[in-house]
């Protein structure tokens, strides 16, 4: 009787953990099942113009039998995409995050009698004059607000010179790239391969079409 006792002692535990375990699991399993909703808009339609041709920015689809111009909002990043049986805007590109860098002030020194610097520093021109300039290890030299700084991005990061002496640390969403910076529309970030860009509870990423779905 003793025995028993002491053998339900040690296996009641050992059930509890086991079914703690499968609960964890479970719920695991619910997270996971949950659909991926699809960063998408609807398309605006319009007819084509003379000639049967679409402006600039429009896609040309035939309905039908009949032409019409597909219009997206690509300055949001949204551009036409089929998935699953129908055609979509559907958000490819977004800007990324942007953060200040970390900097520290550099050393200067002057430029020795034949016009160069010494071991480790670098030329810079800095209020219209020439000196040498020096950095921690890691970090770069910019002209930033007019001012010389030092100055890098976190791990995952990539350092946007955003013209006027501005720069900025880069972030894109998991998955995407950053594009060199348009004119007009500046960094943007970008998901390669035909995936596109899914909202979910950890913020974007991008992934096949075939992985998500509409809401």
């Amino acid at each position: 009787m003793y025995s028993q006792k002491v053998s339900c002692q040690r296996i009641f535990p050992l059930l509890t953990g086991l079914i703690v375990m499968a609960s964890l699991f479970f719920l695991a399993s619910l997270s996971l099942a949950q659909p991926q909703v699809i960063d998408h808009m609807q398309p605006v339609y319009k007819a084509p113009g003379p000639g049967g041709t679409c402006p600039q920015g429009a896609s040309k689809l035939f309905f039908k039998g009949k032409s019409r111009c597909l219009f997206c909002n690509q300055k949001e990043g949204y551009f036409p995409q089929k998935i699953h049986g129908k055609t979509v805007c559907v958000r490819l590109q977004m800007h990324p995050a942007m953060e200040t860098p970390q900097g520290h002030k550099p050393k200067y020194t002057p430029l020795n009698a034949k016009g160069k610097c010494p071991k480790k520093f670098k030329p810079v021109t800095l209020a219209g004059q020439k000196k040498c300039a020096a950095c921690n290890p890691g970090y770069i030299w910019h002209h930033y607000y007019g001012q010389g700084r030092c100055v890098k991005c976190p791990a995952g990061q990539s350092l946007g010179f955003m013209g006027r002496g501005k720069i900025s640390c880069l972030k894109c969403p998991e998955g995407s790239l950053l594009s060199p910076r348009h004119p007009t529309l500046g960094y943007r970030c970008t998901c390669p391969g035909g995936k596109v860009m899914v909202k979910t509870p950890n913020g974007y990423k991008c992934l096949q079409p075939k992985k998500v779905m509409f809401r």
